[in-house]
């Protein structure tokens, strides 16, 4: 025989399973090291990257003087 609050209860748990596997974590993960290590002043760094689907890193850093960076 039909037992409707089993099809509802089925309808239910399957909807949440849908809704929880639909999830997915956003979050920035660089595909290179950001900081350069810069040995004198005026080293400059520069480079870009692409995975061609979804994420695009430009980087870019310069040494005006001995010891400092940004």
């Amino acid at each position: 025989m039909y037992n409707q609050q089993k099809t509802i209860f089925t309808l239910i748990l399957l909807s949440i399973v849908v809704l929880f596997g639909s999830c997915k974590a956003v979050f920035y993960t660089p595909n290179r090291n950001p900081m350069p290590m810069f040995k004198q002043q005026g080293d400059v760094y520069v480079d870009a990257s692409t995975n061609l689907f979804s994420k695009a890193d430009l980087t870019a850093g310069i040494s005006p003087v001995k010891g400092f960076a940004a």
